[in-house]
């Protein structure tokens, strides 16, 4: 291979890289080694975050990631025979969940999985039931499980091993004081974010009240998170003079040339 081939093979796009990676990937799966790791049946998908030193259209600013530049996140999928299946570029930093499924059934070849593992920024509740209605098996490894309640929307249904949870409770056990207490575990967070935590409780109280889930609503107890007002911050003075100036630069060139006036006597 020359210094010039994977310059030709870039300028073919992403369908380029995914035909010439489809034979690496059948090769990968001849190895013995890479038989003895797995079936090839379990592939896990997870993001990388790039900074872009050059104008690309799939570049976005964050500044937790990227601090002043721009960058894209690459969403990627490899197999249990450390096999990659094939990726996508994703503009900024959006949340993995809403492309999993374009990476899951848009491969570069082998066979689709049968298990697809993830981590949280993958996960949805949609994104979970998309994968299982579409013949996968779907396990997000979730971040701090283990401090997740879960609650019983029907007292009488019977949910297997999760019944046993050691943190299980029922919805009629949700009071002011569960609420209270889950309101400050956030309380690092900004006002406005707080406040739809807590709007998205007090829908789920009203929704449970209204079908005698529960007894009477506990947000009533809550007080209201107040987001202060923050006055618009303005431009500095010295970006909107630097854009005032080639507003006025351009008008000038825009405008025709004003015609010469000759003045003369009548001699």
């Amino acid at each position: 291979m020359t210094a010039s081939c994977p310059g030709w093979g870039s300028q073919g796009g992403a369908e380029t890289f995914s035909l010439a990676n489809a034979p690496l990937i059948d090769a990968q799966a001849g190895i013995p080694f890479a038989r003895a790791l797995g079936g090839g049946l379990v592939a896990a998908i997870d993001g990388m975050r790039f900074v872009v030193p050059v104008p690309s259209v799939y570049a976005r600013p964050n500044r937790k990631y990227f601090g002043p530049k721009r960058g894209v996140t690459w969403l990627n999928m490899i197999n249990d025979q450390a096999a990659g299946f094939g990726g996508k570029v994703v503009a900024g930093t959006v949340r993995d969940s809403l492309h999993m499924i374009d990476v899951l059934f848009n491969q570069d070849g082998g066979q689709r999985p049968d298990i697809v593992v993830s981590d949280t920024g993958s996960y949805s509740d949609l994104v979970f039931g998309l994968v299982n209605l579409l013949g996968a098996q779907y396990r997000p490894a979730l971040a701090d499980l283990p401090d997740h309640k879960g609650w019983r929307i029907s007292p009488s249904a019977d949910y297997g091993p999760l019944l046993h949870q050691p943190r299980d409770g029922e919805i009629g056990d949700l009071d002011a004081a569960v609420v209270r207490a889950y309101l400050a575990e956030v309380t690092g967070l900004a006002p406005s974010t707080r406040r739809r935590k807590r709007a998205a409780v007090a829908s789920f109280c009203r929704w449970a009240v209204r079908h005698d889930l529960l007894r009477a609503n506990p947000m009533d107890k809550i007080d209201t998170i107040k987001v202060p007002r923050r006055l618009p911050r303005p431009a500095a003075a010295a970006d909107v003079a630097t854009v005032l100036a080639v507003i006025c630069s351009r008008r000038r060139e825009d405008l025709p040339p004003r015609p010469a006036t000759v003045t003369s006597d009548t001699g």
